[in-house]
């Protein structure tokens, strides 16, 4: 998958352009094999034997100078294999489910890098849908103070860690081994400057709610409101090595 410092120094909405085009430029002169790619899969079945069937989870594809892919479907604990071939924006895979039963599907990359389309089996008569969105994952040094409020002075501190799909991400705030912080968000971009909302789950009910906004050097700075009601502070990501 792409490195954080790349998401960190061009932004969330280069690196999925820089996705697809890794995709549609199947003849580039490189070695045995390129850096493996990360989707977020669902695939439904809509008609046949298994229709309403839902599969999903992440799927890994490298793709090779010939244009070939290689890769695998992890769904739970389960590892599927998974093949295929690239010619320009269009794709083909096979989920190779063991026993002599395979997943056929095709499709084709959206301006986001999306890929979705048409896909046969795992019976015969089954028909579906299935779509696989570019995953980047980030991590970021973060920082944040209440300034002023009934909190003034307290600071969290710690790694930042998102899974971004699209311009939604979910991920963590790690402060210690004990403590663990859900976060939730989006980046969005605005006249050539990238935008976050995050909310941190403190549990109970009690949130911090931030917003910021990057700098040349892919920091994010902003401020945030919580987790008393009139706590009002600073933060900032600085992108980790």
């Amino acid at each position: 998958m792409y490195g954080i410092r790349s998401l960190a120094r061009i932004g969330f909405a280069l690196i999925v352009a820089a996705m697809l085009l890794s995709f549609t430029a199947v003849a580039r002169p490189v070695g045995a094999q390129d850096t493996a790619l990360l989707f977020a899969f669902q695939g439904t079945v809509r008609n046949g034997p298994s229709s309403s069937t839902i599969i999903s989870g992440d799927l890994s594809l490298t793709p090779n100078a010939d244009g070939t892919l290689t890769g695998a479907l992890d769904v739970g604990d389960a590892s599927i294999p998974v093949t295929g071939r690239l010619a320009g924006a269009n794709i083909t895979v096979t989920f190779d489910l063991g026993g002599g039963v395979f997943v056929f599907g095709i499709g084709r990359a959206d301006a986001r890098g999306n890929f979705r389309g048409p896909f046969v089996g795992p019976a015969s008569g089954d028909f579906g849908q299935w779509v696989a969105r570019p995953i980047t994952l980030a991590s970021y040094g973060f920082s944040g103070t209440v300034e002023r409020g009934p909190s003034t002075g307290t600071t969290l501190a710690g790694d930042l860690d998102l899974r971004i799909i699209t311009n939604r991400f979910t991920g963590t705030l790690t402060i210690d081994e004990n403590t663990v912080i859900p976060v939730e968000g989006r980046i969005s971009s605005h006249e050539g400057q990238f935008r976050i909302k995050i909310t941190f789950d403190l549990g109970d009910g009690v949130t911090i709610v931030g917003t910021g906004r990057t700098d040349a050097a892919g920091v994010f700075t902003g401020d945030f409101r919580g987790p008393q009601a009139d706590d009002r502070g600073k933060w900032t990501a600085t992108p980790n090595s």
